[in-house]
């Protein structure tokens, strides 16, 4: 058995270009080949040619997803005679874009283009659906636009909503095996302008990153060496509450934060503002 890493961004200079799969696939002499893959996608030109040399493999092939598997990797992935899903991962599915500059027709030109590309691509997804037999009532027409409906919405399925439509065959247990997902995860936060309808729990999860990063550098202006652990914020004054009641302390009680560390009851009221973010 050979295993083959697609992880990263798709593109001819990539140590998973066409080139060094092709090596990869002729060493395998009709053996058993397993992809594992964790990318957000790339080059849609790049990522067809992978996939038709994966698809062409004359031995078994098996592609294993993730956390991340966007875009043209999807496709790449779709290429495979059996595909998995770690059961935390994302497969998300859209329409082709790209940067482009120039007159009317060079821009038309770039138009008819993704048109087209987007028709193969979902010809790729629900060719396999029907090959699972999940066509929506049995109807290849209905199943086209529903899933063209996902494309332009930039859909995020889950493993378990993958596997329910027909995309991927089975779903990967054990997490000890996302490492690759981990750092798909780690590129996705720094492309994150790029999406439009990122899930819920991955933004949660690059605002807790963005936070521990803020707070971080702070520790280092006051000078703090020790590891930086959550200080739970003083509860702000309510805005009903009278002056009075606010003046009922005695001025000279200072808190137990601030008298036993003034630069971590700083700390934490800035830390208030970034939970008020």
């Amino acid at each position: 058995m050979t295993e083959f890493n697609i992880l990263g961004t798709i593109d001819g200079y990539y140590d998973s270009n066409r080139q060094a799969l092709k090596a990869a696939l002729d060493n395998s002499v009709g053996q058993e080949v397993v992809f594992n893959i964790a990318s957000e996608g790339g080059d849609v030109l790049e990522g067809l040619a992978l996939a038709a040399m994966i698809a062409d493999y004359k031995g078994k092939t098996v592609a294993k997803g993730f956390g991340i598997v966007a875009s043209i990797a999807t496709i790449i992935m779709l290429a495979a005679d059996k595909k998995y899903m770690s059961k935390s991962g994302f497969f998300m599915i859209h329409n082709s874009w790209t940067y482009t500059a120039g007159s009317a027709k060079e821009m038309t030109k770039d138009v008819e283009l993704l048109e087209k590309i987007d028709a193969q691509l979902l010809n790729v997804y629900v060719s396999q659906i029907e090959a699972a037999g999940k066509l929506i009532d049995g109807d290849r027409d209905k199943t086209e636009k529903k899933v063209k409906k996902m494309m332009d919405a930039e859909t995020w399925l889950t493993a378990a909503e993958a596997m329910d439509l027909g995309l991927i065959d089975g779903i990967i247990e054990k997490e000890e095996e996302s490492n690759y997902g981990n750092a798909a995860f780690a590129r996705l936060r720094a492309q994150v302008s790029n999406y439009k309808n990122l899930p819920t729990n991955i933004k949660n999860d690059m605002q807790k990153e963005e936070k521990k990063g803020m707070l971080s550098a702070l520790a280092a202006f006051f000078g703090f060496k020790a590891e930086i652990k959550e200080i739970e914020a003083p509860e702000a004054v309510a805005e009903e509450e009278t002056p009075e009641a606010v003046t009922e302390a005695p001025e000279s009680v200072e808190t137990e934060t601030a008298t036993e560390d003034p630069q971590a009851a700083k700390l934490a009221e800035m830390e208030a503002k970034l939970k008020a973010m």
